[in-house]
């Protein structure tokens, strides 16, 4: 009778975690002034644009810091939209900015700091906020 009873129970529990879907992570497209997405459909999909040193750094921030989102390249396919940028100002100047928006064009957060680093870390906290609220 106890192996049936703790049978039943590891079923249910694993029916249970089965019945629950995964959350859901927020896509993110990050660019900057000359940025780079994929376009296109049905197997016609187009690179466009040049990413510079700052949108290539901000993507592999947001990979390495921000666990909590997906990178997307389709801007079209995004829930949020990073537009980082570096204006050469020296680190001892905020020059750094992480902006982020909805694609209906909503402003989210606009981060200026000394790192790049910590502008796409407030940025990532921002988007996941948001993403709970949903």
């Amino acid at each position: 009778m106890k192996t049936l009873l703790i049978s039943f129970s590891l079923f249910a529990a694993v029916a249970c975690l089965a019945a629950t879907p995964g959350k859901s992570l927020p896509k993110v497209f990050v660019s900057g002034g000359n940025s780079f997405q994929i376009s296109g459909g049905s197997g016609e999909d187009q690179v466009s644009g040049n990413a510079g040193p700052t949108v290539a750094e901000g993507i592999k921030l947001f990979q390495d810091r921000c666990p909590g989102v997906m990178i997307n390249m389709r801007r079209d396919a995004a829930d949020y939209i990073v537009s980082v940028t570096d204006d050469g100002s020296g680190a001892a100047r905020k020059g750094r900015r992480a902006i982020v928006s909805k694609p209906n064009g909503d402003l989210l957060k606009a981060e200026s700091d000394r790192s790049l680093k910590t502008a796409v870390e407030h940025a990532c906290a921002a988007i996941e906020q948001d993403w709970d609220r949903r």
